[in-house]
């Protein structure tokens, strides 16, 4: 009987991808609901405090930890928040893997990767949503990366790659 726990395995593994799909499937409700409320409402994305205080703590931290935080908003159903935490954490990785003398593709290339494949897919599909939400905050990302250098890696020990995010 070697196929008993063969199949104990496949059964384990089928409930496991099921349970995910529909962690899915409630966190795609609770966007798709989210983003409805605020085109029926027409209201403008409106960014608390706190969002801007994570930013500031944030910027001292390696890049990752944008997308931690972008991700527990998203739990949080904090859409907008973790859009405008997502998009600067991009902008800060892409410019830390540009000039990072250290720089591995297998290393922080393939972190970058995947970490915008898992969560850009969820935020650009909130941000396809309302346009004028996303143009909203692609300025409030560009605001904050042109007036707040990234302490973890300073935009002094590269500031035409630096600027290359900004434009």
């Amino acid at each position: 009987m070697k196929s008993k726990p063969l199949i104990l395995f496949l059964l384990f593994l089928s409930i496991v991808i099921n349970l995910k799909a529909q962690d899915e499937m409630v966190t795609y409700r609770k966007l798709f609901k989210y983003a409805d409320s605020v085109s029926k409402t027409k209201q403008k994305i409106i960014l608390d405090k706190g969002c801007y205080i994570n930013l500031s703590i944030l910027d001292n931290k390696h890049p990752t930890e944008f997308f931690n935080e972008a991700g527990n908003l998203i739990k949080d159903s904090r859409f907008n928040s973790a859009s405008f935490i997502y998009y600067v954490g991009y902008f800060r990785y892409r410019y830390y893997n540009l000039a990072n003398p250290g720089y591995q593709p297998d290393g922080d290339g393939a972190i970058f990767n995947s970490l915008e494949s898992v969560f850009g897919e969820l935020i650009n599909l909130y941000m396809r949503t309302n346009i004028d939400n996303y143009i909203i905050v692609l300025e409030k990302t560009k605001e904050w990366i042109s007036t707040y250098d990234y302490n973890f890696f300073s935009k002094n020990k590269n500031p035409a790659k630096y600027q290359e995010q900004i434009s």
